[in-house]
């Protein structure tokens, strides 16, 4: 059992997410804000973080960038998730230091592959 943040300002595609990881066993945390990640990346220490990338006042890439510059929370996993193009854009993954992607609309059985690979990656 790992330890998921979900972060998405989408209520529908939250409740997705934690479906699918919570039926993995997995313990899931969510989030509706970029601003409360930090906080709850603190306080829950996640094995993995799920981030959508179109996230309204910071974006998932620059927030991703930010929390891969601290020292805390730089060796968490951030997969940023999408169905924009621009994580398509491998240049814009490097820049914003996320670990993987996952495109939107995905189905259960990706979820779990790539979160089941990440998880696999830090044991």
């Amino acid at each position: 059992m790992a330890r998921v943040l979900v972060v998405d300002d989408d209520a529908l595609s939250l409740q997705l997410l934690e479906t699918i990881l919570r039926r993995d066993q997995h313990a899931v945390f969510t989030s509706m804000s970029s601003v409360e990640t930090i906080r709850l990346m603190q306080l829950h220490q996640p094995d993995l973080v799920i981030l959508n990338d179109n996230m309204p006042i910071i974006s998932g890439g620059d927030l991703c960038r930010h929390i891969k510059d601290d020292p805390e929370l730089s060796m968490t996993p951030i997969l940023l998730m999408s169905a924009g193009m621009r994580v398509r854009d491998p240049e814009y993954i490097r820049a914003s230091q996320a670990d993987g992607v996952l495109l939107k609309p995905c189905l259960p059985a990706d979820v779990r592959e790539v979160v089941n690979q990440y998880i696999a990656a830090r044991n």
